[in-house]
């Protein structure tokens, strides 16, 4: 006796799947199915393709430019074979010099390529003059400065300058002092005392500047005083002394009221004495003489 009793077969339980195409160096698959009760499937490969080859030619490389070697390439992917050679760089033969330096102009040399017979050229660097020593063409002297020379021994160019005269002799300034009061004029280590009616004459080089200060007998700062040059106000430095620019022939030390215009110049001043002349017929009169005065002497020196 048996109790048997046949089940059917489920069939499969199927599960598509999409296909892959096969590429140049990967296998693809066609479009299958599994089943989610067993492990069936329908699975098939696609080979992979290969790459399908284009050749192409190599180019050599130049001194300036790169090259590459014979190569291929794929129809169908981005495969390349290519490798670059690296330029290879001049040849260069030993400088040759085309335009000499000279003393201030610079010169010129060139080379040559083996390879590609390209051309470099570069700057020669000036030489600089070749200076002797100084000589002495002209002694200094009170009335005028010196001179000495030097010459550059490659090309004969000639260099000058001048000697000055170091006493302190040579030149004249004389300081017009106006108002009724006692003045010491200070210059370094030296005093000069001024009195109105006698303007003394201070020595001293004319290529370099006079500095002094002001002061009232007793050694009383002279504060209120107005130096002027050529007409125009001198204005005291820092420290309270004056410096005379070189080549001035005379100051003017005043300590009367006067007026300085915005440009610095005292116009009511008289440019010789110094004193203040009044705005009137006479005083126009005698300013006018003081200044013809002034024209004759510096005409004919003092």
């Amino acid at each position: 006796y048996t109790s048997y009793e046949k089940i059917d077969a489920l069939g499969h339980d199927y599960v598509d799947h999409d296909g892959q195409a096969a590429t140049c160096l990967e296998d693809g698959w066609k479009p299958y199915q599994t089943c989610t009760r067993c492990d069936y499937t329908s699975y098939e490969k696609i080979d992979a393709l290969g790459h399908d080859y284009v050749d192409h030619d190599g180019q050599e490389a130049t001194c300036t430019d790169a090259g590459w070697a014979a190569y291929q390439t794929c129809t169908r992917c981005d495969y390349s074979s290519y490798e670059a050679i690296p330029a290879r760089g001049h040849d260069w033969s030993e400088w040759t010099e085309t335009a000499a330096p000279t003393c201030l102009d610079v010169g010129r040399k060139e080379r040559t390529c083996s390879r590609c017979g390209g051309t470099d050229t570069a700057e020669i660097a000036a030489l600089g003059h070749m200076w002797s020593a100084w000589a002495t063409v002209t002694e200094p002297s009170p009335e005028a400065d010196g001179l000495e020379k030097r010459v550059c021994y490659r090309c004969n160019a000639e260099e000058t300058h001048p000697i000055f005269w170091n006493a302190e002799a040579d030149r004249t300034v004389q300081f017009v002092v106006s108002g009724d009061m006692h003045y010491v004029l200070h210059t370094g280590d030296t005093q000069y005392e001024i009195y109105r009616g006698d303007t003394p004459a201070i020595m001293w080089y004319s290529t370099r500047p006079l500095s002094f200060s002001v002061m009232l007998h007793g050694n009383w700062s002279a504060n209120g005083c107005i130096v002027s040059v050529n007409g125009k106000e001198l204005k005291p430095n820092a420290d309270g002394t004056y410096t005379l620019p070189a080549g001035t022939d005379y100051a003017i030390v005043n300590c009367d009221p006067v007026t300085v215009a915005e440009d610095g110049s005292i116009s009511n001043v008289c440019a010789y004495c110094g004193k203040i002349h009044p705005n009137s017929i006479w005083g126009r009169i005698v300013a006018f003489f003081h200044l013809i005065f002034h024209f004759f002497n510096r005409l004919f020196g003092r």
